[in-house]
């Protein structure tokens, strides 16, 4: 029994020691400086929307100063995170701090899908989750812009106030999924009743889509007009093409 008293007694002080010895040693790498910021951009990239020079700004702002400066116990990892999760730009972010002393931050930006304009020049961004986003004074992202839509702030951001705006999920979603399309639509303008037209980013020929109804078979029609007949009879042939119409597409000269 006391041979058994005694191994129990050293395997409790060995235990208590190693405590002792790992927060001697984890207070000792609190004390010390942070060797540096990582930033990383897990999906950068054709999306500049924030750079890294822009996170190291962003995370001096939530400390007060350069992290260089800082002490790894003084750095908040929580109010990192949230601070930059809280940013129009970004859609998920972690920090961490490594052994060798850097602080590690890994975003996932948002991936814009489409720009809604308004008249005055004003307006945002939709991201692929149909988020409303702020608009970059740095960078302007190369795709479909919608015009003609009544105006609705970028407040709430979750939220699509415009039934029109509302009405054109489906389409930009199903542009954004055709390496084709994306080439093509360059600009959508909703009309008098939620009538779209499209202008392609090559050529002249604009396009009367009609409602945003029957989406995939309107451009699967398209797709087969500009293969089969434009590129043997040449772009400059056709004023217009509309789609409006089931089962035809109409062409004015």
């Amino acid at each position: 029994m006391q041979k058994r008293m005694l191994h129990i007694g050293i395997y409790a002080g060995v235990i208590l020691l190693s405590w002792i010895i790992v927060g001697l040693a984890s207070a000792r790498l609190d004390a010390t400086k942070v060797r540096g910021l990582q930033p990383v951009l897990l999906n950068e990239e054709n999306n500049h929307f924030l750079a890294m020079e822009d996170v190291q700004h962003l995370v001096r702002e939530i400390q007060g100063r350069p992290v260089e400066e800082c002490e790894r116990r003084e750095i908040d990892i929580a109010r990192i995170e949230d601070s930059l999760r809280h940013n129009p730009y970004v859609k998920q972010a972690e920090a961490y701090q490594e052994l060798d002393g850097d602080l590690v931050v890994e975003m996932e930006l948002r991936k814009p899908l489409a720009r809604v304009m308004y008249r005055d020049g004003s307006g945002f961004y939709l991201d692929k989750d149909f988020t409303k986003v702020d608009l970059s004074r740095r960078y302007t992202a190369n795709i479909v812009l919608v015009r003609g839509l009544p105006y609705e702030g970028v407040s709430p951001r979750d939220s699509i106030l415009s039934p029109e705006l509302g009405a054109l999920e489906e389409m930009l979603r199903y542009v954004d999924q055709s390496r084709f399309l994306r080439s093509l639509v360059s600009e959508i303008v909703v009309g008098a009743e939620g009538e779209l037209t499209i202008y392609p980013e090559i050529g002249d020929v604009i396009v009367e889509f009609g409602q945003p109804k029957r989406i995939a078979e309107k451009f699967e029609k398209l797709q087969l007009f500009y293969h089969k007949v434009l590129n043997k009879v040449g772009w400059q042939k056709y004023r217009a093409i509309s789609l409006k119409y089931r089962d035809q597409v109409v062409a004015r000269k």
